[in-house]
C-alpha cells in the first residue's frame, strides 16, 4: 500500500510568499511611471518570451534615468515571473541581482523584498534552515520601518515554512500573531492576505489531524479567493490541492479527485506547469489507494517526467516511488526495478541534503561563538590596559602640580605628551596584535573550509554513491532470495545475476578510488617510483573489463611502443588507467573502439586514452583543464558515476609531474594524456 504523502514537503511557499511580494510601493526612488509599468507586468506575465521582452525595455528606461533602484526592481519582478512558471534556476539568478543592488543602496524596502525572495527560493529547494533565516531578517527589517502589510505576509511565510518542515505547531504561533496583526492590512489587498492566512492555518489542522478544522479554514480561503489576480489564482489553486488531501484522509476519493482536478483547472489560468507536479502526485495516489492502476500510472508518470524537468528531488523521490510500486502492481518488475533505484538515488540524495544544512547550521554557530569569544576577550584586555594607563597619568599629573607648581605644569605636559606616545604605539601594538591575530584566524578558516569540503565530499560519495550501491546490491539479493517467485523465467535471474556483478564491480572500484583519494588528501599516500614495462600493467587492466566490453561489443585497440618502459609507481598508473578505461568504457556506444596509445620521445613516455563516445562539453573540458576535474553523468547505457575517479586522476599524475590533457568534441568522443619521465620524476608534492 502507498503511504498518504505528506504535501507538507510540497508546499514551499508558492502561495503567499510570492503573491505578497509588494504589498506596498517602493518608499525611495520611484521609477518613471512609464517604468513602474513595465514592472508591474513583467511579474504576472505568464510568457516567459513577453516577461524578457518587457525586461529588456524596462531596463532601458531606467539606463536612461540612471534608476539603479528601478533595475532591483526589474529582477526582482523578472525572478517573479520564472518562479511562478516553476523554472529550476533562473528565479535565483535574478533574485541574487536584486540583492546585490540592494544592499549597495542600503535600501530597507529592497533589502525586505530581497531577503523574501531568497527566502523563498531555499524553501522550495528544501533548504529550511537558510530560509527561515531570510524570512526573519526580512521581519525585522518590517519591523524597523513599520511595514505593517510585510510584518503580516511574513508571519504567514514563516507559518507555511514550518507546515513545509511538518511542524504545524510552531507554524500555528505565526499563524495567530499573522491573525492578531491583520486589522493593520490595508482593504486593498485584505481578500488575498486572509485567503492565504486561512489557507495556511487548513493546512497546519490537517497536519495535526483536525479534519473538521482543517476543512473548516481551507472551505473559507477557497470562498475569500475570488478574483482573476495572479495572487488569488494562487491562493484557490492551493486552497483546492488542501481541500483534496483533506478529503484523501476522510477516504472520500471522489471528493479528492473533484477538488484536484479544480487545483489544475485554476492553475491552468497561469499558464506553464506551476506545482503541477505535486497534485499529479496526489491523484495518482488517490487512484493507487482505488486499485486503478492505469490512471494512476499516467499521473505518477506525468509528476515524475515534470520533477525531473524542475530539479526537485522531493518530487522525483515521491513519484519514481510511486511508479515503481505501480508497476511492482502490474506485474512489470524490470519496470519497477528502473524506478526503484531512481527513487534509491533520490532519497539518498534528500538524506544528504538534511545532513549537509543540519551540518552546515552547527558549524556557522560554532565559528561565529568562537570567534566572538576570541575578538570579545582581546577587546577586554585592551580596556583594562587603556583604564589603567588613564589613571597612572592622572595621578602623575596631580601629583607634579602640587610639588612643581607653574614649572610642575610644563613637566607634566611633557610627560603627559610621552605618556600619550607611549599609550599610541602601545594602542598601536595591540592593534597589530590584533590585526594578525584575525589574519590567523582568516587562515585557520580557510583551512578549516577545505578540510569540510574534503569531508562533505567524502560523506556525500560514502552517503549518496557508496550507500546507493550498496543499496542496489541489497534490493537485488532481496528480490532472490524473498521474492523467487517473482522470477519465472532463466533471462530474469540472468539478468539479475549480470547487474549484481556490475553493481559489484562498480563498488569494488568505488571503494578503492575512495581509499586512494583519502589517503592522498591526508598526506599519507606512499609514492614509489621504479623504471618498468608499460605493457603488463595496461594488459591486465583490460582484463578487469572484459564483461563490460563485451556487454557493449566494444573494441580496445593498443598502438605505438606498447614495450616502452618508463619511472613510475605501479600501483597508482594502474589507478589512473584503470579510471580513464572505465570513463571510456562508460561513455562509449555499443560498439564503440576504444584506442591506448604509448609513444616515446628522448626522456618522456606519452600515454592516451581515446574513445568513440559522446564526448565532453567545453564548459566540462575547461572544468577538467583548471583542475576542477568532479564531473558526474550517467553513461551510454545509464551507468552510474561519481566523478571522484577523474578527480582522483589529476592528482596522481601530478604526483609523476604531470598533467592530465584533455580533448574532446561533444559527441565525437574524448582523449586523456598524461605523461611519464623515463628517468625518476620529480614529484610536484614534495
Amino acid at each position: 500500500m502507498v503511504r498518504v504523502i505528506s504535501f507538507t514537503k510540497y508546499f514551499s511557499l508558492l502561495t503567499i510568499t510570492c503573491c505578497l511580494q509588494n504589498p506596498f510601493p517602493s518608499i525611495a526612488n520611484i521609477p518613471q511611471e512609464k517604468l513602474t509599468d513595465y514592472i508591474s507586468k513583467i511579474s504576472i506575465s505568464k510568457d516567459l518570451a513577453e516577461a524578457d521582452s518587457l525586461a529588456k525595455r524596462a531596463f532601458k528606461e531606467a539606463e536612461k534615468h540612471q534608476d539603479l533602484f528601478g533595475k532591483a526592481e526589474i529582477y526582482l519582478s523578472l525572478g517573479e515571473a520564472y518562479y511562478n512558471q516553476a523554472h529550476p534556476t533562473l528565479p535565483k539568478v535574478y533574485f541574487d541581482k536584486a540583492f546585490e543592488i540592494a544592499n549597495e543602496l542600503n535600501s530597507p524596502i529592497l533589502l525586505l523584498k530581497a531577503h523574501r525572495n531568497m527566502a523563498r527560493v531555499y524553501n522550495k529547494e528544501g533548504k529550511y534552515h537558510l530560509a527561515i533565516q531570510h524570512f526573519i531578517k526580512s521581519l525585522d527589517i518590517a519591523r524597523e520601518t513599520n511595514q505593517k502589510a510585510y510584518i503580516f505576509t511574513n508571519y504567514i511565510s514563516l507559518a507555511i515554512s514550518y507546515n513545509d518542515q511538518n511542524k504545524p505547531n510552531q507554524s500555528l504561533i505565526f499563524s495567530t500573531a499573522a491573525m492578531s496583526d491583520s486589522l493593520s492590512i490595508p482593504k486593498t489587498i485584505k481578500n488575498i492576505t486572509i485567503s492565504s492566512l486561512y489557507m495556511c492555518m487548513g493546512r497546519s489542522f490537517w497536519l495535526k489531524n483536525q479534519l473538521k478544522s482543517a476543512e473548516h479554514y481551507t472551505s473559507k480561503a477557497i470562498e475569500m479567493a475570488s478574483g482573476n489576480d495572479v495572487r488569488i489564482i494562487k491562493t484557490k489553486g492551493w486552497a483546492f490541492s488542501n481541500l483534496g488531501d483533506i478529503y484523501r484522509s476522510e477516504k472520500k476519493y471522489d471528493k479528492a479527485l473533484v477538488a484536484y482536478k479544480s487545483a489544475i483547472k485554476t492553475f491552468g489560468l497561469l499558464g506553464g506547469e506551476f506545482g503541477l507536479q505535486r497534485i499529479y502526485i496526489a491523484m495518482a495516489q488517490t487512484y493507487y489507494v482505488q486499485g486503478k492502476y492505469n490512471e494512476a500510472l499516467i499521473l505518477a508518470k506525468k509528476a515524475y517526467n515534470l520533477a525531473q524537468r524542475i530539479n526537485i528531488w522531493i518530487d522525483i523521490n515521491d513519484s519514481a516511488k510511486l511508479v515503481s510500486e505501480i508497476y511492482h502492481q502490474k506485474k512489470n518488475f524490470e519496470k519497477a526495478y528502473s524506478y526503484f533505484l531512481v527513487y534509491t538515488n533520490a532519497k539518498d540524495s534528500l538524506k544528504n541534503i538534511e545532513s549537509s544544512q543540519r551540518m552546515l547550521e552547527l558549524q556557522t554557530r560554532y565559528e561565529t561563538k568562537e570567534k566572538e569569544n576570541l575578538i570579545g576577550l582581546q577587546q577586554v584586555k585592551i580596556l583594562a590596559r587603556d583604564t589603567t594607563l588613564a589613571k597612572n597619568r592622572t595621578e602623575n599629573r596631580f601629583l607634579y602640580v602640587l610639588i612643581f607648581s607653574t614649572t610642575a605644569i610644563l613637566l607634566v605636559l611633557l610627560f603627559a605628551y610621552l605618556k600619550t606616545r607611549k599609550k599610541k604605539n602601545i594602542i598601536q601594538d595591540q592593534q597589530r596584535i590584533i590585526e594578525t591575530s584575525n589574519r590567523k584566524l582568516q587562515d585557520q578558516k580557510a583551512d578549516l573550509i577545505q578540510v569540510n569540503e574534503s569531508k562533505n565530499l567524502l560523506f556525500s560519495i560514502i552517503g549518496h554513491d557508496l550507500i546507493g550501491q550498496v543499496g542496489t546490491t541489497k534490493e537485488f539479493l532481496s528480490l532472490l532470495v524473498n521474492n523467487p517467485d517473482d522470477i519465472k523465467t532463466i533471462s530474469e535471474q540472468k539478468n539479475i545475476l549480470e547487474a549484481l556483478y556490475t553493481t559489484s564491480l562498480s563498488t569494488f572500484s568505488l571503494l578503492e578510488n575512495l581509499l586512494l583519494w583519502s589517503k592522498n588528501e591526508r598526506g599519507l599516500l606512499s609514492y614509489i617510483p621504479l623504471k618498468q614495462e608499460l605493457k603488463p600493467i595496461v594488459e591486465e587492466t583490460i582484463n578487469l573489463f572484459q564483461f563490460q566490453v563485451q556487454k557493449k561489443n566494444i573494441t580496445i585497440e593498443l598502438e605505438g611502443n606498447i614495450n616502452a618502459t618508463a619511472s613510475f609507481d605501479r600501483n597508482i598508473i594502474t589507478t589512473v588507467l584503470r579510471n580513464l578505461i572505465a570513463n571510456a568504457i562508460k561513455f562509449s556506444k555499443v560498439g564503440g573502439i576504444i584506442t591506448i596509445k604509448i609513444l616515446e620521445t628522448q626522456s618522456e613516455v606519452y600515454i592516451s586514452v581515446s574513445d568513440t563516445g559522446i564526448g565532453l562539453k567545453p564548459q566540462q573540458v575547461k572544468a577538467i583543464t583548471d583542475g576542477k576535474g568532479l564531473i558526474s553523468n550517467d553513461g551510454t547505457d545509464n551507468e552510474k558515476g561519481n566523478g571522484i575517479g577523474l578527480t582522483l586522476c589529476l592528482n596522481l599524475v601530478k604526483m609523476h609531474g604531470s598533467a592530465l590533457e584533455v580533448k574532446s568534441t561533444d559527441g565525437q568522443g574524448a582523449t586523456f594524456t598524461f605523461s611519464l619521465a623515463k628517468k625518476s620524476p620529480t614529484s610536484l608534492y614534495s
